[in-house]
């Protein structure tokens, strides 16, 4: 979906906010590489931190909840039946969001 709406939206200039942490270098990398279409930016890696550091700092910095996903357990706050989840993903899903298999 995002690269049909990137194709349809070929005159703008587009940058991509990524989650990935300290931990994911390789894969931001990965992530440049495979979409040289857009600009990207890594704060947590630019600010050399951890998902587990920006987690503590909602308790004390920001005026907002953390996402659901991470309070269920998911290691990611992807969209409820993302496509690139995996079977793990898919499993969790089935059974916490059933109404995605309708």
């Amino acid at each position: 979906m995002r690269k049909e709406w990137e194709e349809q939206h070929k005159d703008c200039e587009l940058t991509y906010v990524w989650g990935f942490d300290l931990k994911e270098r390789d894969r931001a990398e990965r992530t440049i590489e495979a979409n040289p279409q857009a600009a990207h930016e890594f704060p947590l890696i630019e600010k050399n931190l951890s998902k587990e550091e920006v987690h503590g700092l909602f308790e004390w910095t920001f005026a907002f909840a953390r996402p659901l996903m991470y309070d269920l357990g998911y290691p990611n706050n992807n969209c409820i039946g993302c496509i690139k989840g995996g079977m793990g993903y898919w499993n969790r899903i089935r059974k916490d969001f059933p109404e995605v298999f309708i």
